[in-house]
């Protein structure tokens, strides 16, 4: 066997072993990975490696009961610092430190990582002593770094291979002899003159640069021995786009629905659980919720957004009750109860009920896998799944905290890598970092060309003592400064081995939409410049190609007109025999969407988002103010204090965000909004001596006139005399338009609905607005201190409703549709005029794009 060897190849190789033909036998590139790989199968200490997660949490039990300088940090973090004391050790490790206590610090350090599982320098050593007994099978060992540069652990395994009969050579790489700018670069003064042959692309946007490379691609003449160095999902679309080879760049598997299923469900056992996160664990593709009863339970959050609230039970009840198999249904409910029982009030998170949640779910991931049980994202969920459990047990920790529970399934998911967006196909060659390219290439794409992506150089973490004390034991440290200028010789790989185009490519906002800067090679080729000539020739927005890259720009094409009439066979629409007062304000408003959303069953489409907090807060006061006057016969202040009790007792069951850790501010506004709220209305009942006739109670009647049943749901109905208050959350000034204008719909709805027949005079109607406990009315006498709004009575609205119905049945009877919002000879605006309604259409319509408004938008 023959090996050749890099310190960056772990990250990939370029040209590898078949550079010089098609196959190659016995010969192989790796990094110090792969290279430990074959001399721990070589030696037989081959075994299952423990990711750097769980040998942290091993060490955890020591950090908290050891004293040391770690102290306060392991107060905090006892995790975070265990993995930080193993990288000191392991790094003082590789360079020969053997817990020599030449300082309190060390001393310290040695003890409490005494006992610490093996990590990479531990076995490079272990291999290395054992290799004297073992049959080595490699020929020869090709370092493309001088062995002086090793580190003192990998350095002793190279010695041991040497002892035993591999022949060391240590090659220098040869630089390739182009010409232009990429020739000249290496020589000082550089005057650029913007050949194309070395390029800073630097447009906009990330997606950008990508589009502008793939077409650069896909106008060479051939992709034979073009290097990509850094790739990643957003080139790969490109490139897709532009029919050329992918690089196989992934995604991070933290960002897969099937690995946010156990921090998901962690998250479900505080209490209150946090009804987003609820909503997100019951619209993943892949849930232990079955989708049955998670499309009922999301439906009951979007309403009532608090886990367990009434709505809650009731849908999941009738989710359970859809599975006619006992046995199915308890196993089932047994899950659900497992998942959504609110247990933890504190903030410490018993690892008891952590191992409970992870061996649920990983009897459910097994049950489920099947025929995925090869998919790599199924095998990525179980090792999450085992790799948690073995940290929950090792930490030797009762409890977790919240911060700790996050720490722990990042470092879990940080090892689990990537998914790729597309495979990986052949054509495109690919590597991780510039010290990967090991040998000319024709062109080099270095993508990932920005300061993020340069090796960071760590400051030095011990003291001039420290390190004086470990050089008299024989442990010499590299010094930052000279790890710098190693890093930056090998940073140069691209710039010397490519042998017709450098592509550098630094979008000057990346992915995540910050700022970006070149890498520093950018500020060295900078530097060899005269200072008023500059590196202006090679930045560029647009690629220069040698290969006659056209570009062409298409005719812009009109969009879709919006359309104001639709026709239809007459006769084919037909009249619902019941509807509601949004349904009738759809119709009037715009028969085109009231088609669409009534008759097609057309909606906007469910989001695993739910109201913000603000638009909560009044769909609370509303439903606590309703329970509250289940007793009318509390005085005003009794009914205040009663909605203050409801509020702490039963409103973390209707709103549950608003009860989460840092929403106290609006938490305390809705509760003195509610308390306003519950004492103006029962002063509105005392003072105008009315009683409660009906709370949020159906009434239905036959219209003879529109020929239908019209069904609404007052909130407070009154009696002796008839009166009737609907509650809103907010839009004072919006709502005062309403009965200024007489197009308050709703309320002249309800009040047709309670009185005995047509011919019955309308009872008095008003809006009562939540937020700031004002009564808002057109009539002048009914209602005590009440704003009164100058405006049309709600029996004239009610003319104008069904006058606007008749009319509207009349043009569809026909076979015409109208888009109202399109219509432009349409009402600017609501208006009850010449005895019709109309309503301003499109303000609350998810069907624009179908009507064409959209595209006139």
């Amino acid at each position: 066997m023959r090996i050749t060897f890099d310190p960056a190849f772990d990250q990939g190789s370029w040209p590898g072993p078949i550079a010089q033909g098609h196959a190659a036998s016995g010969e192989i590139w790796l990094g110090p990975s792969g290279l430990l790989s074959i001399l721990e199968t070589m030696t037989g200490l081959a075994g299952p490696t423990l990711p750097p997660a769980v040998r942290a949490a091993e060490l955890v039990s020591e950090v908290r009961s050891i004293k040391g300088f770690w102290k306060d940090s392991a107060q905090v973090d006892p995790f975070g610092t265990a993995r930080r004391l193993l990288e000191w050790r392991d790094f003082l490790w590789t360079q020969g430190w053997r817990g020599q206590p030449v300082s309190l610090r060390l001393e310290q350090l040695a003890e409490v990582t005494y006992k610490a599982s093996p990590g990479f320098p531990d076995r490079f050593l272990e291999v290395a002593g054992t290799m004297q007994g073992a049959a080595n099978v490699i020929e020869a060992l090709t370092l493309l770094v001088p062995v002086g540069r090793l580190n003192p652990a990998l350095r002793t395994a190279v010695q041991a291979l040497e002892r035993t009969g591999t022949k060391v050579i240590e090659k220098t790489l040869e630089p390739a002899s182009p010409k232009g700018d990429l020739g000249a670069c290496r020589t000082v003064p550089f005057r650029p003159i913007g050949d194309g042959s070395l390029q800073l692309l630097r447009p906009a946007t990330h997606s950008m640069a990508a589009h502008e490379l793939a077409a650069w691609l896909s106008n060479l003449e051939s992709l034979e021995r073009t290097v990509i160095i850094g790739p990643d999902s957003v080139l790969d679309e490109a490139l897709h786009r532009f029919d050329l080879p992918t690089t196989g760049a992934g995604i991070p598997a933290s960002d897969h629905a099937l690995l946010q299923i156990l921090p998901l469900t962690l998250a479900m056992a505080w209490d209150p659980p946090d009804p987003q996160r609820a909503l997100e664990l019951l619209m993943l593709p892949n849930s232990p919720v079955p989708k049955g009863i998670g499309r009922r339970l999301a439906h009951a959050l979007q309403d009532y957004p608090a886990v367990g609230s009434d709505a809650w039970n009731e849908a999941l009840e009738e989710g359970l009750n859809q599975f006619s198999d006992k046995k199915d249904r308890k196993r089932l409910k047994d899950r659900m109860d497992a998942i959504f029982a609110r247990r933890i009030q504190s903030r410490n998170y018993p690892v008891t009920e952590i191992k409970a949640r992870i061996d649920l779910l990983r009897s459910w991931a097994k049950g489920r896998m099947g025929e995925d049980a090869s998919e790599r994202a199924w095998q990525a969920l179980i090792a999450q799944l085992e790799n948690c459990m073995r940290i929950a047990e090792l930490s030797g920790l009762s409890h977790f905290t919240a911060p700790q529970i996050r720490r722990m399934l990042y470092e879990i998911n940080e090892a689990a890598g990537s998914f790729p967006l597309y495979e990986a196909q052949a054509g495109l060659e690919t590597v991780g970092a510039p010290e990967c390219i090991a040998e000319q290439a024709q062109n080099v794409i270095w993508w990932s060309f920005n300061r993020g992506a340069a090796p960071v150089i760590a400051s030095d973490m011990l003291t001039a003592k420290e390190r004086s004390g470990l050089e008299q034991v024989g442990v010499v440290l590299p010094r930052p400064g000279d790890e710098a200028v190693w890093a930056a010789e090998r940073w140069q790989r691209p710039l010397m081995l490519a042998g017709s185009n450098l592509i550098l490519v630094c979008a000057r906002r990346g992915p995540d939409g910050e700022e970006q800067y070149p890498h520093p090679l950018w500020d060295e080729l900078a530097g060899r410049v005269e200072e008023s000539t500059g590196l202006k020739e090679l930045e560029r927005e647009f690629l220069i190609s040698h290969n006659g890259l056209t570009r062409t720009i298409r005719p812009i094409r009109s969009l879709p007109e919006p359309v104001w009439e639709w026709g239809v066979i007459a006769g084919a629409v037909a009249k619902r025999p019941k509807e509601s007062p949004n349904s009738l304000s759809s119709l009037i408003s715009c028969p085109f969407s009231w088609v669409v959303r009534y008759l097609g069953n057309l909606y906007g489409g469910a989001t695993a988002t739910l109201d913000s907090p603000e638009k909560l807060q009044g769909r609370l006061i509303h439903e606590i103010l309703t329970r509250v006057l289940s007793n009318p016969g509390q005085t005003p202040e009794e009914a205040a204090d009663d909605a203050t009790l409801r509020f702490g007792s039963e409103g973390p069951l209707m709103a549950a965000q608003l009860f989460l850790p840092g929403y106290e501010d609006i938490r305390a506004e809705v509760k003195m909004a509610l308390r306003t709220a519950a004492h103006r209305v029962f002063r509105l009942i005392k003072e105008g001596r009315f009683t409660v006739r009906a709370v949020e109670q159906t009434y239905a009647t036959k219209s003879r006139s529109l020929g239908i049943e019209i069904e609404g749901r007052p909130d407070l109905v009154l009696k002796n005399p008839d009166a009737i208050v609907d509650f809103k959350r907010g839009g004072v000034n919006y709502r005062k338009e309403e009965l200024a204008g007489g197009t308050s719909l709703q309320l002249a709805v309800y009040g047709h609905l309670i009185r005995k027949n047509e011919k019955t005079t309308f009872p008095p109607v008003a809006y009562l607005m939540l937020k700031s406990g004002q009564v808002i009315t057109v009539d002048p006498k009914a209602f005590p201190d009440a704003r009164i709004i100058g405006g049309p009575s709600p029996e004239e609205t009610w003319k104008g409703t069904q006058e606007s119905f008749k009319r509207i049945w009349d043009e569809m009877k026909a076979g015409k549709v109208r888009a109202s919002g399109n219509d432009p000879d349409g009402p600017p605006k609501s208006q009850l005029d010449d005895g019709r309604l109309f309503l301003k259409p499109c303000e609350f319509c998810d069907f624009a794009v179908l009507c064409g408004r959209a595209f006139s938008e």
